[in-house]
């Protein structure tokens, strides 16, 4: 969460494995490539996101699964949920999705 409130698009990227997949619905990106372009996309679409609390977390084996609500610098509020599938200590599958926009956006 420090990589993601500090905005480091490169150390957010040092999480996942070179040949990576995050899975959202506005498409599939595979490679780490691709999963950087859509991280430093959404740094500039939503900047910075900041925890304002982990709603539910679990973790069992090499998956986690969690919702959390996020805020970014300029009070935007949004709850979110993941999945993550770990290999040798890195991400190689991200489902990524968001729950509600608390904003009153899509």
């Amino acid at each position: 969460m420090a990589r993601l409130e500090h905005g480091d698009l490169e150390a957010l990227l040092d999480l996942f494995a070179d040949d990576a997949e995050v899975l959202a619905f506005d498409g599939v990106r595979r490679g780490h490539a691709e999963v950087g372009r859509w991280l430093g996309e959404m740094l500039v679409e939503q900047g910075p996101g900041v925890l304002v609390s982990t709603d539910r977390f679990t973790e069992e084996g090499d998956v986690v699964r969690f919702e959390a609500t996020i805020t970014s610098p300029e009070g935007q509020v949004r709850q979110v949920y993941g999945v993550l599938g770990f290999a040798e200590g890195r991400i190689v599958r991200y489902l990524s999705g968001l729950i509600v926009d608390l904003n009153g956006r899509d």
